[in-house]
């Protein structure tokens, strides 16, 4: 995985890959929700490529991994409903309809139904 030396940077009793050398999703799926170049279809779909549901599940009494978890659903959830209302008030009815079906799927609890009610 590591055949680049350069990719684990140590400074200041920290470690930390370098943005440069070493892709993760959770970079990737971060620079698609904040990026306002792209129309809400393709913002949606590469969100869709990208969020999995719950950041490393398996970990999730893990109090290390609880922040990131939450900030990276809320950032689906809010880039979900920003985009599908987008999609919608432009006629895309289907692309949003597909969104929020992607959303029940990802995030199947309760607190995420909200887009869901516009089905």
């Amino acid at each position: 995985m590591l055949a680049d030396p350069d990719a684990i940077r140590i400074a200041d009793g920290t470690v930390s890959l370098d943005r440069d050398r070493v892709w993760t999703d959770v970079l990737a799926f971060e620079a698609t929700t904040g990026d306002t170049a792209v129309t809400a279809a393709e913002t949606a779909s590469r969100v869709a490529t990208l969020y999995r549901g719950n950041f490393l599940p398996e970990e999730s009494e893990q109090p290390w991994s609880v922040s990131l978890r939450e900030r990276l659903r809320a950032k689906f959830l809010n880039t979900v409903d920003r985009h599908g209302q987008a999609l919608e008030r432009a006629g895309g009815l289907d692309e949003a309809a597909a969104l929020y079906l992607l959303l029940s799927v990802a995030c199947p609890d309760p607190c995420a139904r909200f887009p869901q009610e516009r089905l």
